[in-house]
């Protein structure tokens, strides 16, 4: 069943705002990393991506699209991937640097992280994970499945759009770890 334009908009929607969803169910509501990421990763990065392939009907070419990787043939993207990507590294490093190096008294991060069931013995595991693991779904989800099909209705209003609800679902995400008190 091929689903209509206005259909799919809709349906793009709710997938961003299905992450955001996933982490409060997981974070704020349940209080568990292990249940945050299971509902993200399992029914959010591969769920909503396959259920939407079956459903169209095209899980196989979807899916070897998705892993051929034709934008980094295109020398801009690669451009546009380090000329962003780069800075931004950079700003997040800044960020870590400048947190722990300010005083900050992050023992209510910590304290947060072992109610949320991150013993401190695994934290350098999921600090991996975080940074290899997740961040692949991460792009499959945003940039490999939802603006991929967002750019139907033209560039910018993908890529603003697509931007929006990742943001929002690491809005969520600070605010968690960083808004409580």
């Amino acid at each position: 069943m091929r689903l209509a334009g206005e259909q799919i908009r809709l349906l793009l929607i709710c997938y961003g705002f299905s992450a955001s969803l996933a982490v409060y169910y997981g974070l704020i509501w349940r209080q568990s990393l292990l249940v945050t990421f299971l509902w993200f990763h399992l029914v959010v990065c591969f769920g909503i991506p396959l259920a939407h392939a079956l459903w169209e009907g095209g899980l196989r070419k979807g899916w070897r699209a998705l892993w051929r990787g034709d934008d980094l043939k295109r020398p801009e993207a690669v451009f546009v991937g380090l000329a962003s990507g780069v800075p931004l590294f950079a700003a997040a490093l800044a960020g870590i640097w400048l947190m722990m190096y300010s005083g900050a008294d992050l023992s209510a991060v910590r304290f947060l992280l072992d109610s949320w069931g991150l013993a401190p013995e695994w934290v350098v595991l999921f600090g991996l994970y975080l940074g290899v693991v997740n961040s692949f779904l991460e792009e499959l989800l945003w940039r490999g499945f939802v603006l991929d099909r967002l750019v139907a209705w033209g560039r910018r209003q993908a890529i603003l759009i697509n931007s929006f609800f990742y943001s929002l679902y690491h809005l969520l995400v600070a605010t968690a770890l960083f808004g409580q008190q």
